[in-house]
């Protein structure tokens, strides 16, 4: 039998080990490392907390939000009154433009887990900007000058995206013009603060365009320092290819389908004679299916060499058509002619078809 003194002693005791508990008071909990170089490759700054409590404390991890930050921190018990040390590292090689980075603390206290916070901007590197930012209007740098859509289905929409650099110590307005009506430019931010990245989103809607296969726009760019320099112009260029899509025919659509051929894969243009301003060669489509073939498009990769002429847009089954192919002697700057021609139609099995375009130039004559 327990009797009341010993219940009232042990009642004591729970309570003194209860109150008897460590605690933490951070002395800091965010950093501003400000703005520094690229090429100082890593920073780093110490989080100081003081025990205030009645018992040890120990810090049972330190977890970091990304692989660009470390951390060091004190893994011994911490005693009343003693301090201890959290560091956390930045490593800044290529992690250019503003960061704002935590650490979680978690720790054997009431309290369990802290947040502290670190932050700065890092100037790219000479380095850097040649190798990521080879490209530039003004004082924007950029990764590319073309924004890649890639394959876009007809009736669908796509976004694609570049990066960009303000290497100056002004803010620079970034301003897109004369794009088409399938497309939409802009920058993020479109003020870009001094030394820090912004992103250039493209959209392309292929409802609003009427073009089939490679479509490639060049899009005007403006950049306008916030002082007393003059505004820089450029350009980009957005290129996607426009397809049909097919997923949803039934087997029966399939079978009764429109089917595309060509008499050849390789139009010779022969030896051409250097005087001559345009020969001509014609290439024969047929339509070998069971339904009406349209015809997309036929287009060259060199339209300032290459000019094609297709009389219809649709063929019925069994129905052929020639398309003639105007080379233009005087443009082409070698001795001879090596392109392709892109033929798009309705056919679901093979959308498009490429032919060759070969030829040699015989300047003596």
């Amino acid at each position: 039998m327990i009797r009341p003194l010993a219940i009232s002693l042990m009642v004591m005791l729970c309570s003194l080990a209860a109150a008897a508990q460590g605690a933490f008071r951070w002395l800091e909990t965010e950093h501003d490392f400000g703005t520094f170089s690229e090429e100082q490759k890593r920073v780093s700054c110490k989080f100081r907390a003081v025990n205030e409590g009645d018992t040890t404390v120990v810090i049972t991890n330190v977890i970091t939000t990304c692989g660009c930050t470390s951390t060091q921190y004190t893994q011994t018990p911490v005693a009343p009154g003693d301090t201890a040390v959290v560091m956390l590292q930045y490593h800044a090689i290529g992690a250019v433009g503003t960061f704002s980075k935590k650490a979680f603390v978690l720790t054997n206290t009431e309290e369990r887990k802290v947040t502290l916070t670190i932050r700065g901007n890092v100037l790219a590197s000479e380095a850097t900007i040649r190798s990521v930012y080879p490209e530039n209007v003004g004082a924007l740098y950029i990764d590319s000058r073309t924004v890649p859509f890639g394959d876009v289905k007809k009736g669908a929409s796509k976004m694609a995206y570049i990066g960009a650099y303000n290497n100056s110590s002004d803010t620079l307005r970034v301003a897109f013009g004369n794009a088409p009506a399938h497309v939409t430019v802009e920058a993020f931010p479109a003020l870009v603060p001094p030394f820090s990245l912004c992103t250039i989103s493209a959209f392309f809607n292929s409802f609003d365009c009427e073009e089939w296969g490679l479509v490639s726009d060049s899009i005007a760019i403006t950049v306008t320092p916030s002082g007393k320099e003059q505004s820089a112009e450029g350009s980009i260029d957005v290129v996607g290819t426009i397809n049909e899509d097919f997923d949803d025919w039934s087997a029966e659509q399939l079978s009764n389908a429109p089917i595309a051929t060509v008499e050849c894969d390789v139009v010779d243009m022969g030896t051409m004679a250097g005087s001559a301003e345009c020969v001509s060669r014609t290439l024969r489509i047929t339509n070998a299916g069971r339904s009406a073939l349209p015809i997309r498009r036929i287009y060259s990769t060199a339209p300032r060499l290459v000019s094609i002429t297709c009389p219809v847009s649709q063929l019925a089954a069994g129905e052929s058509t020639e398309v003639t192919i105007d080379v233009d002697v005087t443009k082409i700057e070698g001795t001879y002619i090596n392109e392709s021609i892109t033929l798009i139609t309705g056919d679901p099995i093979h959308p498009k078809r490429t032919i060759r375009l070969v030829g040699l130039v015989d300047r003596a004559k």
